[in-house]
């Protein structure tokens, strides 16, 4: 038996591109599901494994925005919104609960 250690990155990283490959096929080969929903499928299964609730990654990610030093002032020179470096777009809600909820706000 070995002694508990934490994860390293890869391990981690790797264990995210699994389960995303292992959703992928799941919702690829459901013959009753017309495409779109296929697709919507696989984006609610990333965006549950992203929040941390799905029992194939057993850990939440947090997501942060990036941006390059020079964007705020190019876009601040067009008039334009920018990414504030740092701003996590999770902290406050869980995605996939978000994710059928914008949908259902778009359909009408």
């Amino acid at each position: 038996m070995t002694t508990p250690r934490a994860y390293t990155h890869e391990e981690l990283r790797e264990q995210m591109l699994a389960h995303i490959r292992v959703m992928c096929h799941y919702w690829a080969t459901l013959p009753d599901k017309p495409p779109q929903e296929r697709c919507e499928g696989v984006a609610f299964s990333i965006l549950t494994m992203l929040d941390g609730m799905s029992g194939g990654v057993r850990f939440g990610c947090t997501l942060v925005a990036g941006a390059h030093p020079e964007d705020k002032q190019y876009h601040i020179a067009e008039g334009e919104n920018w990414v504030e470096p740092g701003t996590e777009i999770n902290s406050d809600r869980m995605l996939h609960e978000l994710f059928y909820r914008a949908a259902a706000a778009m359909a009408g």
